[in-house]
């Protein structure tokens, strides 16, 4: 799990400064490697990056903990 705060552009799902609980993994979407973020209660949200940088330009990472449920 990692804590990382969201610097982006608000929408309705995210609002820029908050802390939030993400979950990263790795994803083909429509033939083309992408970055799935989820987040949320249960990690019911998610959002595609097309790229590390991408993901990196909105959010700041501010803790991964290891070994977590």
């Amino acid at each position: 799990m990692i804590k990382a705060r969201y610097i982006g552009v608000d929408n309705e799902l995210l609002q820029s400064g908050k802390v939030y609980k993400i979950k990263t993994i790795s994803v083909m979407w429509n033939g083309k490697p992408r970055l799935r973020v989820a987040f949320g209660e249960r990690f019911r949200y998610w959002v595609h990056y097309g790229s590390l940088e991408e993901f990196l330009k909105r959010w700041k990472v501010e803790a991964v903990y290891h070994g977590c449920k």
